[in-house]
């Protein structure tokens, strides 16, 4: 457990446990002849499951096996008992060893005997770099002739969208001859994820158009679409259809319409939807203070913590998050290292990153550079470019340019390219009268080919509603 904080006690909290399983399977289509999904127990056709693995929880979205398919004669029990080996072996194998070629291969063993399920939920904990290995699972479908399964369809359009290739996820979607709620869902979850909200709305009328209906999961995803986009009227709609749909008080709907007036600017309708929740959860009263806190009101936020541990709800990690920002832009630094502080011993949880920033900026705010600098030396997790960008922004606004260069060099000697630190130490160097060394931080710049992403802000207008704001 980490020492409290002070300027006298860095902290040192325990890294947080990295995860070396494989995400969570669901059971594979059932080879013909048998009575019982493979590797889930014995079967009529003689096939034990590996003791070893986990049961797989069952998963109705996940297609049966056609009689023609060239499944069954892969289930036999050499067969099943190599994948098991695969699966041995790689979760033997430490998270930074895994390669690209590593999942890759298990996939390619998944799919190659038809484990289709477990193939496909590799997806949950993979990127736009898997795209590859996803197209190999859904050209093995095709050839197995999976290709007019809706669930098995369904998956690979979501899994498309998680890898951020949303051509083929919708080339996928109009080509399916048969739909279901499910099938549309994934398209406006995908398109909201995909951070094109103003697409998912559209598509969400489009459901309503041609009357597919929709449920809690639709309306979801369209709120969090609106707030994403800054489109309040098409919020305060889907508010009034889940409303007269009966749907207000499915507690998903309360968070995400909680979030959505926030992020909107309607802290007083967000109040509203969270004091009409009947047992609002961590989540509903996260979001509530990160309400408050996002928008100036930071001693409402501080006091509706207080009434969320006198009613008992024990904080998570984005509730503390909201907690540091309000002590921050209210600079209550003092009170910010006690919440810092109760991450670990009261609430036995490892402060993240993002708490760490959020400490580093709050005392950069407050002058305390050499206190944040022992807490970034303290930290037992490597320091990323928000924590150190905390506490070079931290420098600039009390003009320390001694300390400032004293980390820039060693961020620079270490090998750290981020563009935000050249910028910084350049401004920070004109800003001192220093014109030759913030022309060496932009000419270094240059030679390295680091380019600042530009900000922009976008207007979002459809035709029955004003025009939302984002940045």
């Amino acid at each position: 457990m980490p020492a409290p904080l002070s300027s006298a006690s860095p902290p040192t909290p325990p890294s947080p446990p990295v995860s070396s399983q494989l995400p969570p399977r669901a059971p594979s289509p059932t080879p013909a002849g048998c009575s019982t999904p493979r590797r889930t127990g014995t079967s009529t056709c003689g096939t034990p499951s590996s003791a070893s693995m986990p049961t797989p929880t069952p998963n109705h979205n996940l297609p049966p096996s056609p009689s023609t398919s060239g499944c069954a004669p892969r289930a036999s029990r050499r067969t099943t008992t190599h994948v098991a080996d695969a699966e041995q072996v790689f979760l033997g194998t430490a998270g930074a060893s895994r390669t690209v070629v590593s999942w890759t291969a298990m996939v390619a063993g998944y799919v190659q005997n038809c484990f289709f399920g477990e193939a496909i939920a590799v997806f949950g904990a993979v990127g736009q770099e898997w795209l590859t290995a996803g197209e190999m699972v859904h050209g093995f479908a095709l050839k197995l002739r999976f290709d007019a399964n809706v669930p098995l369809l369904n998956a690979l359009v979501a899994m498309y969208g998680k890898c951020g290739s949303v051509l083929s996820a919708k080339g996928l979607f109009d080509g399916m001859a048969t739909r279901t709620l499910v099938s549309w869902n994934t398209m406006v979850a995908m398109y909201e994820q995909n951070s094109d909200g103003v697409q998912a709305i559209k598509f969400f009328r489009r459901m309503l158009t041609e009357k597919v209906g929709f449920d809690c999961v639709t309306l979801v995803s369209v709120l969090s679409a609106c707030a994403r986009s800054g489109a309040l009227e098409t919020g305060k709609w889907v508010h009034e259809l889940a409303r007269s749909h009966g749907l207000d008080n499915d507690a998903r709907i309360g968070n995400v319409l909680v979030d959505m007036y926030a992020k909107c600017g309607e802290i007083a309708y967000a109040r509203e939807v969270f004091d009409s929740l009947r047992e609002p959860g961590v989540v509903s009263w996260s979001a509530m203070i990160s309400a408050y806190a996002n928008h100036g009101e930071h001693q409402e936020a501080l006091k509706l913590f207080s009434l969320m541990k006198g009613e008992g709800v024990k904080p998570n990690s984005f509730t503390v998050t909201a907690v540091l920002v309000a002590c921050g832009h209210s600079g209550l630094v003092d009170e910010g290292l006690k919440h810092f502080n109760s991450i670990a011993m009261e609430y036995q949880m490892s402060p993240t990153l993002e708490h760490y920033a959020c400490m580093l900026d709050m005392l950069g705010r407050a002058g305390r550079l050499v206190e944040a600098y022992e807490i970034i030396r303290g930290m037992s997790v490597q320091p990323d470019k928000c924590v150190w960008g905390a506490f070079l922004g931290g420098c600039r606004l009390h003009c320390n340019l001694e300390l400032a260069e004293f980390v820039a060099n060693d961020l620079f000697q270490s090998g750290s390219n981020d563009v935000t630190f050249y910028v910084l130490m350049a401004n920070m160097y004109f800003e001192a009268g220093m014109l030759e060394d913030a022309e060496r931080m932009r000419r270094a710049m240059k030679e390295m080919e680091l380019k600042k992403t530009a900000g922009h802000s976008s207007v979002v207008r459809t035709s029955t509603e004003r025009g939302g704001i984002t940045r």
